[in-house]
């Protein structure tokens, strides 16, 4: 038996029940995610709404042939256990011209311990359009979460409202706790802060950082500026789990796969 095999066989073992042949294992519930092995079981999420997921694998979409990666528009938990999902692109081509990894507009999503690394062209959006590594936005969102997650790579926002972790928001449901964008903001300076926009003192914002010389700018409307110097040293990430969820790389923190 190859090795895909002997991982259905112990995905549907651990967890009791009948392997969904669109993902590695499991079931989509909490307690038994369903689990994303590769790009195509990635793509699959958004066919699942209201279940839940994790990576069990690092994923490249340009070596799985996925050069414009369509946000996912669905209601979704995902832990990525400190995977990585690399050359990431998302220009924006789509019905709303927004460009990111999902889209909780209208939508409730949980994304946890997940690294987003951009791909040659990263995400590109044309003016008054929003863009976000790990979502295009929340607005209008009745719970959005995004805990222990890293974006790296460059994004082009047309001039305006672009960031590198999430688009915009406009809800009291939104959390953001303990994220870094290692992010080059390709034609700004625009609206956008340096990792999110439009947020208002209603949402909670904690310990978010970017990397303002990447940047181009210090938007600290967009979360805490920090040189390309002080995201070396570990002092800088105040509250971050540096034991079981990160660890410090040559140049930033990165996730600890779990």
């Amino acid at each position: 038996m190859n090795n895909l095999g002997l991982m259905l066989l112990a995905a549907a073992g651990a967890g009791g029940g009948p392997t969904n042949p669109d993902f590695a294992g499991g079931e989509g519930t909490e307690g038994n995610p369903y689990r994303v092995a590769n790009a195509t079981q990635l793509d699959n999420i958004r066919h699942y709404g209201g279940a839940h997921f994790e990576l069990i694998a690092d994923i490249d979409l340009v070596a799985a042939g996925i050069t414009n990666w369509e946000p996912i528009r669905a209601d979704f938990v995902l832990d990525g256990r400190g995977h990585k999902i690399t050359n990431f692109n998302s220009d924006g081509t789509n019905s709303d011209r927004h460009a990111g990894f999902s889209d909780a507009t209208t939508h409730s999503i949980e994304i946890r311990r997940l690294a987003i690394y951009g791909g040659a062209a990263g995400i590109v959006v044309s003016s008054a359009r929003y863009c976000g590594y790990l979502c295009v936005g929340a607005y209008n969102s009745p719970n959005f979460v995004l805990e222990d997650c890293l974006a790296v790579g460059k994004y082009t926002t047309g001039g305006d409202r672009g960031t590198a972790i999430l688009g915009i928001a406009n809800q009291p449901t939104t959390v953001l706790r303990r994220c870094v964008a290692i992010c080059e903001m390709v034609d700004g300076p625009g609206r956008g802060g340096g990792v999110y926009y439009d947020f208002s003192s209603t949402q909670t914002v904690e310990n978010c950082f970017f990397d303002s010389d990447l940047r181009g700018d210090s938007d600290s409307d967009g979360g805490i500026p920090k040189t390309s110097a002080e995201l070396t040293n570990q002092a800088t990430y105040t509250g971050f789990d540096f034991v079981n969820t990160w660890q410090m790389g040559a140049s930033y923190a990165e996730l600890r796969v779990a």
